[in-house]
Protein backbone atom coordinates (compact mmCIF):
# COMPACT_ATOMS: atom_id res chain seq x y z
CA UNK A 1 0.00 0.00 0.00
CA UNK A 2 1.05 3.65 -0.51
CA UNK A 3 0.26 6.76 1.49
CA UNK A 4 -0.61 9.94 -0.42
CA UNK A 5 -1.56 13.51 0.49
CA UNK A 6 -5.35 13.76 0.00
CA UNK A 7 -5.24 17.36 -1.17
CA UNK A 8 -2.36 17.22 -3.66
CA UNK A 9 -2.21 13.52 -4.54
CA UNK A 10 1.54 13.59 -3.86
CA UNK A 11 2.94 10.20 -2.82
CA UNK A 12 4.18 10.46 0.77
CA UNK A 13 5.35 6.84 1.13
CA UNK A 14 5.83 4.36 -1.68
CA UNK A 15 5.64 1.27 0.51
CA UNK A 16 3.81 0.81 3.80
CA UNK A 17 3.44 -2.40 5.77
CA UNK A 18 0.30 -2.86 7.85
CA UNK A 19 0.52 -3.90 11.51
CA UNK A 20 -3.06 -4.67 12.51
CA UNK A 21 -2.61 -7.50 15.02
CA UNK A 22 -1.34 -7.31 18.60
CA UNK A 23 1.89 -9.16 17.80
CA UNK A 24 2.60 -7.20 14.61
CA UNK A 25 2.17 -3.93 16.55
CA UNK A 26 4.23 -5.19 19.50
CA UNK A 27 7.07 -6.32 17.23
CA UNK A 28 7.03 -3.26 14.94
CA UNK A 29 10.61 -2.51 13.88
CA UNK A 30 12.05 -4.12 17.01
CA UNK A 31 15.46 -5.75 16.39
CA UNK A 32 15.51 -4.54 12.77
CA UNK A 33 18.59 -2.80 11.39
CA UNK A 34 16.72 0.08 9.72
CA UNK A 35 13.68 0.41 7.47
CA UNK A 36 14.40 1.36 3.86
CA UNK A 37 14.00 5.02 2.88
CA UNK A 38 10.48 5.67 1.63
CA UNK A 39 9.01 2.83 3.70
CA UNK A 40 6.85 2.99 6.80
CA UNK A 41 4.89 0.81 9.18
CA UNK A 42 1.19 1.60 9.71
CA UNK A 43 -0.34 0.49 13.00
CA UNK A 44 -4.11 0.09 12.91
CA UNK A 45 -5.94 0.03 16.22
CA UNK A 46 -9.51 -1.21 16.78
CA UNK A 47 -10.79 2.14 18.04
CA UNK A 48 -9.78 5.74 18.62
CA UNK A 49 -7.56 6.03 21.72
CA UNK A 50 -4.23 7.08 23.23
CA UNK A 51 -1.90 4.18 22.43
CA UNK A 52 1.51 4.29 24.08
CA UNK A 53 4.58 3.39 22.05
CA UNK A 54 7.73 1.73 23.37
CA UNK A 55 11.14 1.78 21.73
CA UNK A 56 12.59 -1.18 23.64
CA UNK A 57 15.12 -3.28 21.67
CA UNK A 58 15.19 -0.64 18.91
CA UNK A 59 18.44 0.18 17.12
CA UNK A 60 17.40 3.50 15.56
CA UNK A 61 15.16 6.52 16.18
CA UNK A 62 11.70 6.91 14.65
CA UNK A 63 9.30 9.67 13.72
CA UNK A 64 5.73 8.91 14.89
CA UNK A 65 2.70 10.27 13.03
CA UNK A 66 -0.65 9.74 14.77
CA UNK A 67 -3.78 9.75 12.56
CA UNK A 68 -7.48 9.87 13.45
CA UNK A 69 -10.36 7.85 11.94
CA UNK A 70 -10.38 10.02 8.82
CA UNK A 71 -6.60 9.63 8.34
CA UNK A 72 -5.90 13.24 9.38
CA UNK A 73 -2.60 13.89 11.21
CA UNK A 74 -3.47 14.72 14.84
CA UNK A 75 -0.02 14.54 16.45
CA UNK A 76 3.62 14.16 15.45
CA UNK A 77 6.48 12.98 17.66
CA UNK A 78 9.75 13.41 15.76
CA UNK A 79 12.97 11.57 16.53
CA UNK A 80 11.90 9.23 19.34
CA UNK A 81 15.12 7.58 20.52
CA UNK A 82 15.66 3.86 21.23
CA UNK A 83 14.76 2.64 24.74
CA UNK A 84 12.20 5.41 25.23
CA UNK A 85 8.47 5.35 25.83
CA UNK A 86 5.90 7.79 24.44
CA UNK A 87 2.26 8.42 25.34
CA UNK A 88 0.47 10.66 22.82
CA UNK A 89 -1.58 13.62 23.94
CA UNK A 90 -4.24 13.15 21.23
CA UNK A 91 -6.43 10.16 20.45
CA UNK A 92 -5.59 8.27 17.27
CA UNK A 93 -6.78 5.24 15.31
CA UNK A 94 -3.61 4.83 13.22
CA UNK A 95 0.09 5.33 13.82
CA UNK A 96 2.65 5.71 11.07
CA UNK A 97 6.22 4.81 12.11
CA UNK A 98 8.89 6.34 9.89
CA UNK A 99 12.69 6.58 10.01
CA UNK A 100 13.79 9.64 12.02
CA UNK A 101 13.89 12.78 9.90
CA UNK A 102 11.12 11.59 7.55
CA UNK A 103 8.47 13.99 8.90
CA UNK A 104 10.67 16.98 8.04
CA UNK A 105 11.79 15.55 4.70
CA UNK A 106 8.23 14.67 3.65
CA UNK A 107 6.77 17.95 4.91
CA UNK A 108 4.15 16.32 7.15
CA UNK A 109 2.20 18.55 9.53
CA UNK A 110 -0.66 18.37 12.03
CA UNK A 111 -4.01 18.78 10.26
CA UNK A 112 -2.78 17.29 6.98
CA UNK A 113 -5.14 14.69 5.53
CA UNK A 114 -3.60 11.55 4.05
CA UNK A 115 -5.10 8.48 2.40
CA UNK A 116 -4.15 4.89 1.67
CA UNK A 117 -3.85 3.66 -1.91
CA UNK A 118 -3.70 -0.07 -2.66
Amino acid sequence: MKIVDSRTGRVILKRVKLANTFWARFRGYMLKKRPPVGEGLLFQFKRLGKYSIHMFFMRFSLDLVFLDDSFRVVEIKPNLKPWRFYRPKKRARFLLELPAGSVRTLGLSVGQKLRKVY
